[in-house]
C-alpha cells in the first residue's frame, strides 16, 4: 500500500513542490490509522482465531 499507491496520490495531492513533506505526513497518519483500525477489528489478533480452535478441537471432547 504505501510503496505503490502513495506517491501517486501524494503528486496528485500536493500543488507545488513545496507541499509535499506536510502532504505526506498526512499520508502516513492516515496509513496509520488505517492499519491500526484493521488490527483492532481483526479477530486473530484479539485471539478469537485461537480460542475457536481450542473450543472445537478433538482432543476436548474425550
Amino acid at each position: 500500500m504505501l510503496g505503490g499507491l502513495t506517491p501517486t496520490f501524494l503528486n496528485l495531492a500536493s500543488p507545488g513542490l513545496s507541499d509535499v513533506p506536510g502532504r505526506l505526513m498526512i499520508f502516513l497518519a492516515a496509513a496509520v490509522v488505517v492499519f491500526l483500525v484493521g488490527n483492532a477489528l481483526s479477530p486473530e489478533t484479539r485471539g478469537a482465531m485461537e480460542r475457536e480452535s481450542f473450543e472445537s478441537s478433538p482432543a476436548d471432547i474425550g
